[in-house]
Formats: C-alpha cells, structure tokens, sequence
C-alpha cells in the first residue's frame, strides 16, 4: 500500500509539473482525496478547449492515423497524441474530389483530362462537372478479390447551393465521357471461344437457323465487347447459357 501511495504522489507530482500548477504540497494530499485533485486539474469546472485560426473559409475535418494493426482511424476526443501529430484539418470547400474504383477491363478507357458528370442520391438537385486527374497504374484487390484500379476525380467549381447541399463522404455516381469512334458493341454473354478465336451464334434471317460466325473482337468490358468483322447492324444472335 505505501508503494503504491508513493507511486501515485510521484505521478501526481510529474502531472503537476507538466500543467505549470505550482504551490501545491502533496503531503497535504491523500490517495482517496478526489475533491482536492479534481479542483488541482479543473476537470469539474472548466474545460480545455483548442482554438485553430485557419488562414481561410473551410470546413473542419479529423484527420485519421495508423493504429498498432496498421488501420486507419479517426482521432478521438481523450486519445493521447504526441508532438508533431495533426490535430486537425481545414478542408478547401472551393473544389472537391472523388476517388473512384474502376475495374480491369475499363481502366484503359480512363485518361487524364477527360470530361467526368457527377450525380449523387442525396444531392438529386445537383449536377457536378469534374475532370480525370489521376489514375493508379497499380491494382489493389476489391472485396470480390479481383483487381480494381483508384482514379481520382477534381471538381474544381461549387456554387453556393452546391456547397449547402454536399457533405465530405456523401456517395455518388460517376460518368466518365470516353472519346471512341463509333463501333458496334454486342454483349459478352453472346461470344465463345474455341481454339483462340471468338464465335457468335447468328440467326440467318431465311433459314431461321442458328449459323457460328467467327468474329474479331476490339475492347471489351465487363458486360460487352466490342465486334470490328464479320457482324452487320441489325444481325440477330443467340446469347451462351
């Protein structure tokens, strides 16, 4: 018991000093005196508060870091920090950005400089134009497990009413104007492949029968491919089951 007395004042005593409170005896002091100490570090009649003059108009914001697992979290009220450690943040309200996830097969669509419309379901009023200024060249796996690549998006204008009606982390949906000259486009599930080239099952419009056409195929996405021979406008086919 009286090492753990002595240990307490010592720890008391190191506090002490680090708040600058000075004439204060500890002898005067016992362990259970809880009134007496609660007054030594204001906590039942004041509050310490942290005021940050941000150079210009913004919006406050946490800043996260790395926990001991190597997560990311938010700083907390009552969390310790250390010197040089960011207290806060003032974010630029003028311009916003978005980071998308765009997987393998459309990344290559994705460019700097290209046209971006912006909508979103809590701000159904607002139409927001951006542009491309970013694009990672290095996947990291989504939660399906395949590959996905990050490319950021900056809006570089908000109107005042934009500015009232959008929140940092809101959601939104992303239209990326590609610049591609017209080709025909047949969904994926319509294609097979044998012996490293790609077929499709077309109805001849006489026969009504299903004939297998070899076809040359361009980009393909997730869901379509592009068809550069042997299709007309128009050509009817069978989708694979």
């Amino acid at each position: 018991a009286e090492l753990a007395f002595l240990q307490a004042k010592d720890a008391l005593d190191s506090k002490l000093k680090q708040l600058n409170i000075k004439n204060i005896n500890l002898h005067d002091l016992s362990i259970t005196d809880v009134d007496k100490i609660n007054q030594i570090f204001h906590l039942r009649d004041t509050e310490q508060r942290l005021q940050v003059t941000a150079t210009r108009a913004g919006i406050g914001l946490l800043p996260v870091k790395m926990d001991g697992s190597g997560s990311e979290k938010k700083i907390r009220k009552g969390e310790q920090v250390k010197q040089g450690d960011v207290l806060a943040l003032v974010g630029d309200e003028t311009a916003l950005g978005v980071h998308i996830a765009v997987n393998e097969f459309e990344i290559q669509q994705i460019k700097l400089g290209q046209t971006v419309t912006i909508t979103g379901p809590a701000f159904p009023n607002e139409t927001l134009t951006g542009e491309v200024i970013g694009v990672d060249h290095q996947a990291e796996l989504n939660q399906n497990g395949m590959p996905s690549f990050s490319a950021e998006i900056a809006i570089h204008h908000l109107t005042p009413a934009q500015k009232q009606a959008i929140y940092i982390g809101m959601s939104a949906k992303i239209d990326v104007e590609v610049k591609d000259a017209p080709a025909m486009t047949i969904p994926l599930a319509a294609v097979t492949e044998k012996n490293g080239e790609a077929f499709v099952q077309r109805l001849d419009p006489i026969t009504k029968q299903l004939q297998s056409v070899a076809i040359k195929t361009g980009k393909t996405t997730a869901e379509t491919v592009v068809v550069l021979s042997a299709l007309n406008k128009g050509d009817q086919l069978a989708l694979a089951h």
